[in-house]
């Protein structure tokens, strides 16, 4: 949704630049939680750059369901190291 800000904390979030690779060890990825503007529906996923994807949310780029419920609003994130321990936590 346009006009909506994203927190701080995920401005300031590195966004990778293609055709540069990252240091082995240096891998982030977010297990998010985003729900639609009157609370009632929750969408959890994983993603490993938190600031595209929620861009990819509001501009209903992707997956359906958020298409249907309009889940485009950050409600919780958590930060991870391992690809493993993130979709662990989201389930």
């Amino acid at each position: 949704m346009p006009g909506i800000p994203l927190p701080t904390e995920v401005m300031s979030l590195r966004v990778p630049v293609a055709g540069r690779s990252k240091p082995v060890g240096l891998h982030v990825y977010y297990v998010y939680i985003l729900s639609n503007p009157r609370n009632t529906v929750l969408y959890t996923g994983v993603t490993n750059n938190l600031a595209r994807r929620l861009y990819e949310h509001r501009r209903h780029v992707g997956h359906h369901f958020t298409q249907r419920y309009n889940t485009s609003k950050l409600v919780y994130y958590e930060q991870f190291t391992q690809i493993l321990d993130a979709i662990n936590r989201e389930k």
